[in-house]
């Protein structure tokens, strides 16, 4: 097999593919799987050292749909008229999705899925792999959609569904969350060409018919917002969950630490704030609904043997204690992974991640960020079976450079009455001047069980500031799919944000997003965040937004212009915010 050479000049060779990877089609296989064959060719040539553990190291088996049967969608459907209609905005989005969910799909390439399912039964995952995407200037982290299948029934049922699954994905191609977001990045949305990347979704079928691996998670070479002096940039930073890792991208619980000091954590040491911070459900796919589903710990504790390996059991709420391998159904086990982190007893995932993500950005050329699934397999050793865990890398791509900090003084002879608000817990770094609105979701008459339609309010509200800026405030954390955590907006519903502000608030909580793709497409789109603890002494001037008319007529949301405009201040080093007038 032909080195590879590096990633920036690397050429998909289709007569010399690794194993496990196909391609249909004749066109590009976009950004993701580009990334994914790269390293497959590595690690079978073995030319190159990729971790300190390579025989733990796989790929899941990885089909890829090619932009040509994209295009042959587009063509077969006279879907081209739709998306100059939509960029004309003579065309809905509701409209859009009909015509692309009840398209036609090309005979040879339903062909090509046919044969692919007759030999493929385990749960699938159908994933973007566009042209734009996962390039180091803008990743559209989240931006596209992705589809699980559990697989199962006549393969009638099941080309049908993995056919809308990849409908549903093309469709995400011009969806309102990858307009607003190209736009931003003045990227020509209504040009892009989408790939599919289907892959096996690593895991294991428990008693409870739940279908998930033991751990997933994201990793970056580089850690751009370090929590502590003793944790340097080129150290890196995971961000890891139990289940599938769609809570590890997403705004939900989860560990995040650096593999320098593993058990240097940003939430501390306190029990509280460790539990307050811990995973408390999983996501899985339900073999017998056949959903994409969540459950709480306590609920899948008992048929999960593993879980010793990934928590530590809490005492009288005040003190961790190891969780014994035979621990009782009610055991109240809290994820902290301390198993995993501390010690190499059980997996060495700690040195392995670590040397994986220094070799990978050696090789590659650049900082990289990496998702990935480990989970264990029964292999066959001689007339014995053997269960062994496997590290599986599920996307692999160039992470953006962060531009240097500049200096940011905050100012410090600005009268009280004068100041928005404090913050001493913020990411990123930058000053914004003369910032004339605030968009303030009333946290006191937030009603999380009207979560959806206060995030629709939101998003029409965000309509009204094309081409300006404003300041969103909110309670909990923006864009989390659960409103019991905060605003379910879609990026496209907060795109002209130049400063998002989650604010503490009874049981809502902002969550310092390290690693989630709510931070990327934030980080790429030059917005600041500020996290508002005011149990922890940060402060809001709730009397200022009170008393102030809103511009809007809105149910639950005030637009308040301040006419002299408002100064932001965001100091990574110092971690802390300040914005007044």
């Amino acid at each position: 097999m032909p080195s590879p050479g590096p990633l920036s000049q690397f050429q998909v060779d289709r007569e010399y593919l690794p194993s496990g990877i196909e391609i249909i089609g004749e066109g590009s296989v976009g950004g993701k799987a580009k990334g994914l064959i790269f390293v497959s060719y590595l690690m079978e040539a073995g030319q190159e050292k990729l971790c300190d553990f390579p025989e733990m190291l796989r790929i899941p088996r990885s089909t890829i749909v090619a932009t040509d049967v994209f295009d042959q969608f587009i063509q077969l459907n006279r879907l081209g008229d739709v998306v100059e209609l939509l960029y004309k905005k003579k065309l809905t989005d509701e409209d859009m999705n009909v015509r692309f969910l009840t398209g036609e799909f090309p005979p040879g390439a339903h062909d090509s899925l046919v044969r692919f399912l007759e030999e493929e039964d385990r749960p699938l995952v159908v994933r973007s792999s566009s042209i734009l995407e996962d390039r180091p200037e803008h990743s559209f982290a989240g931006i596209y959609q992705s589809v699980f299948i559990t697989n199962k029934g006549p393969l009638t049922k099941r080309i049908a569904e993995l056919e809308m699954a990849i409908r549903i994905v093309y469709a995400s191609t011009y969806g309102p969350n990858a307009r607003k977001y190209a736009e931003r990045m003045d990227a020509p949305w209504q040009e892009e060409k989408m790939a599919i990347l289907i892959q096996d979704v690593v895991g294991s079928l428990h008693d409870d018919d739940l279908y998930y691996p033991l751990l997933a998670g994201v990793a970056f070479s580089r850690n751009y917002y370090p929590w502590s002096e003793r944790i340097g940039v080129n150290d890196g930073l995971c961000r890891i969950v139990a289940g599938l890792g769609t809570r590890a991208v997403g705004r939900f619980q989860a560990t995040v630490f650096s593999p320098s000091l593993p058990e240097l954590r940003p939430e501390g040491m306190a029990v509280d704030d460790i539990v307050a911070s811990s995973q408390d459900a999983i996501d899985a796919l339900d073999y017998e609904s056949e959903l994409f589903l969540f459950k709480r710990l306590s609920d899948i504790q008992e048929c999960n043997s593993k879980l010793y390996m990934l928590g530590q059991t809490l005492k009288d709420d005040s003190y961790f204690v190891e969780t014994p391998k035979n621990f009782a159904p009610d055991e109240r086990i809290i994820l902290t992974f301390k198993p995993i982190l501390s010690s190499n007893r059980y997996i060495p995932f700690v040195p392995l991640v670590g040397s994986l993500m220094r070799n990978l950005e050696r090789v590659i050329g650049r900082p990289i960020d990496i998702e990935f699934v480990f989970d264990y397999r029964t292999d066959e050793s001689g007339t014995s079976l053997t269960e062994k865990g496997y590290f599986y890398l599920v996307q692999v791509r160039p992470l953006g450079r962060l531009p240097e900090h500049r200096k940011v003084s905050i100012p410090t002879d600005v009268p009280e009455s004068n100041v928005l608000l404090r913050s001493s817990r913020v990411l990123g770094n930058g000053i914004i001047r003369g910032i004339r609105n605030i968009v303030w979701v009333q946290h006191r008459k937030y009603d999380f069980s009207k979560g959806y339609d206060i995030a629709r309010e939101v998003g029409k509200i965000n309509e009204m500031f094309e081409g300006m800026e404003y300041i969103l405030i909110g309670p909990g954390r923006w864009a989390t799919t659960n409103p019991e955590l905060g605003v379910p907006v879609n990026y496209s519903e907060m795109s002209n944000a130049a400063v998002v502000v989650e604010l503490s608030y009874e049981r809502f909580s902002p969550e310092l997003s390290y690693g989630t793709h709510f931070f990327a497409d934030m980080e790429a789109s030059n917005m600041l965040y500020i996290p508002l603890f005011l149990e922890k002494g940060d402060y809001l001037n709730e009397t200022l937004l009170e008393e102030r008319e809103s511009k809007v007529d809105a149910k639950w949301v005030k637009v308040i212009e301040i006419s002299r405009g408002l100064d932001v201040y965001v100091d990574g080093n110092s971690r802390q915010g300040f914005i007044h007038f």
